[in-house]
């Protein structure tokens, strides 16, 4: 049985950014994410390939959202409310202690601070508000980007293990970085 999550998804702000659900009016930023095989090479997911597939991704997400199994937000930009990626809370245990988080963010707006601020957001929310104890994050053992991220904000490597893509070809190795609320 699946938990459900105890809030509805708010609106996170930052100096920078505004998290928020995704909407379908994020199509075209979102197919300029996520149809970019260099962008999303360290993810298991296939390129799409047409306004289809991004409507899906959105919809997908928003349902998880709606049926609280997820916490899903749009990264926009306050300046110009440009969508530059994506981050999420998912894959909650049972008694909700633990989640997994994941993002992503658009290769034209890399390096600019955008993601560690999201990042620093959506930790306060998991242990402040929701009370998770534990944080995951998978990243590619290459993601070098990733890695950083993670450490900057006190993960700690807790292990590297093969695995296989299921929508792309190969092995690889994965890193698993957990953050713990000492409160």
């Amino acid at each position: 049985m699946k938990p459900s999550l105890i809030l509805p998804l708010p609106i996170l702000e930052t100096e920078r950014l505004l998290l928020r659900k995704l909407d379908r009016s994020d199509k075209d930023a979102l197919y300029s994410m996520l149809s970019d095989a260099e962008n999303i090479q360290f993810i298991d997911r296939n390129p799409v390939k047409n306004d289809a597939e991004v409507i899906d991704f959105i919809d997908i997400r928003n349902i998880g959202v709606d049926q609280n199994e997820c916490y899903y937000w749009g990264i926009v930009l306050k300046e110009n409310n440009e969508l530059v990626g994506t981050i999420c809370l998912w894959n909650f245990s049972e008694n909700l202690e633990k989640a997994e988080l994941g993002y992503e963010l658009n290769k034209a707006h890399q390096r600019k601070g955008y993601m560690g601020e999201a990042v620093k957001v959506v930790i306060a929310f998991a242990f402040n508000n929701l009370k998770i104890k534990n944080l995951e994050a998978y990243t590619h053992i290459d993601n070098a980007g990733s890695i950083s991220l993670l450490r900057k904000n006190s993960f700690r490597l807790e292990e590297i293990f093969k695995d296989q893509y299921l929508k792309k070809s190969g092995e690889y190795d994965m890193m698993v970085f957990v953050l713990e609320n000492d409160e």
